[in-house]
């Protein structure tokens, strides 16, 4: 909207209407065919910035359906400000990506994540099958209920967030082996597997990102 398409305020003066009329800044008044004509000059008014927070403030605004002039009273309350915001409630932001590093909100979700990814999870093996080892393990514990020997597969060493490590818990891989195998491509320690032979045993794994695992 230009300056030109503002709503223009008119004053028609009675015949006691003082002889002489004077406009405040911004304000002019003319007189034409017996009338006093006031305008409001809008590049004179200077423009404020919104009141501190919980200060209530009024506004004229024009209604151009019944062209009149309204008057609207608001409170900043309900706005936090740009700089320093104080917020209350359970305000929520987007989750930025697993490893994001710039300057975006850390939400709880971001926060929860990046613990997960960097500290592993110890987990107890029961069941019978092969075990595959999960980027985020850091301890795995070998605790079959069904005595038998074990196969391990080990991701590919450029996705494991940082070492493993695998024990015998039940205290029978003398006898029920565990054998690890890498992802494909990849060695352990320069073997195509490695096998944990003796009781009680356990061996932790570094990985080698392009060429497999180190003990």
């Amino acid at each position: 909207m230009s300056m030109t398409d503002f709503p223009m305020m008119k004053l028609k003066a009675v015949v006691n209407f003082p002889a002489n009329a004077y406009g405040g800044t911004g304000i002019t008044v003319n007189y034409a065919n017996g009338n006093y004509v006031i305008n409001l000059d809008y590049t004179k008014f200077t423009q404020l910035p919104l009141p501190p927070d919980l200060t209530p403030f009024q506004m004229l605004i024009w209604n151009a359906l019944t062209n009149s002039y309204q008057l609207m009273a608001f409170t900043a309350s309900p706005y936090a400000p740009i700089n320093n915001p104080i917020f209350t409630g359970d305000p929520q932001a987007p989750t930025a990506a697993p490893g994001d590093n710039d300057n975006s909100i850390a939400t709880t979700g971001f926060v929860t994540a990046a613990i997960v990814a960097n500290n592993g999870i110890t987990r107890v093996v029961t069941a019978a099958g092969t075990v595959v080892i999960a980027p985020n393990d850091r301890v795995v514990v070998m605790n079959k209920t069904v005595g038998g020997p074990t196969a391990v597969t080990l991701p590919q060493a450029s996705t494991k967030n940082g070492s493993v490590v695998i024990a015998d818990f039940k205290r029978d891989a003398g006898t029920n082996n565990i054998t690890i195998t890498p992802f494909a491509g990849e060695l352990i320690q320069g073997l195509a597997t490695y096998t944990i032979a003796a009781n009680g045993a356990s061996l932790m794994l570094f990985p080698l990102p392009g060429v497999g695992w180190s003990l």
